[in-house]
């Protein structure tokens, strides 16, 4: 018996391949395959990017920021808004939610000691609930990586699932 589902674990390269290149693609759906292979896979190529910038350039990155480090972190965050808003939209929610988290983050990068410095950004935030809209903030962005999908279609579109095979059961 064949499956009609295509499988999460036998296209890394293309959930990468995708992603990248949706970079500003807001519209859609996104597997949580899809969010965790960038998360994971693109982590780890931003940090061999990282190291490669700061062998380069003779950089010691490590506890002060780096040209190299702060161009590494920009690219690795570039394409996060539009994947979250399909992974929103995967979810059956507005892609809009995303911009919620857009606050909670920047209290955490601005805050002294919520997170590490950035080249040409001041901390001008200070004290224990700055911190702590950041961490609730990091929190919330983790529930797209494990809230099941619409089954089926929806409003966003078809589920990415099921590719052309048609309808049927989604996996989860």
């Amino acid at each position: 018996m064949t499956s009609r589902f295509r499988s999460p674990l036998f296209d890394i390269p293309g959930d990468l391949a995708k992603t990248v290149s949706g970079l500003f693609r807001f519209h859609g759906r996104s597997t949580r395959t899809e969010v965790w292979t960038y998360a994971l896979i693109g982590g780890l190529l931003a940090s061999f990017l990282q190291g490669a910038f700061e062998l380069a350039l003779g950089e010691e990155g490590y506890p002060e920021p780096t040209v190299g480090s702060t161009l590494t972190t920009i690219a690795y965050l570039l394409p996060y808004p539009a994947l979250m808003a399909r992974r929103l939209h995967d979810m059956g929610k507005s892609g809009w939610y995303a911009l919620l988290l857009l606050p909670l983050f920047t209290f955490l990068a601005l805050s002294e000691g919520g997170s590490p410095e950035i080249v040409g950004v001041d901390k001008v935030l200070s004290g224990w609930w700055v911190t702590l809209l950041g961490v609730i903030g990091i929190l919330l962005s983790f529930v797209p990586y494990f809230v099941p999908p619409d089954e089926g279609d929806n409003r966003f579109g078809p589920n990415p699932r099921l590719g052309r095979l048609g309808e049927g059961r989604a996996l989860r």
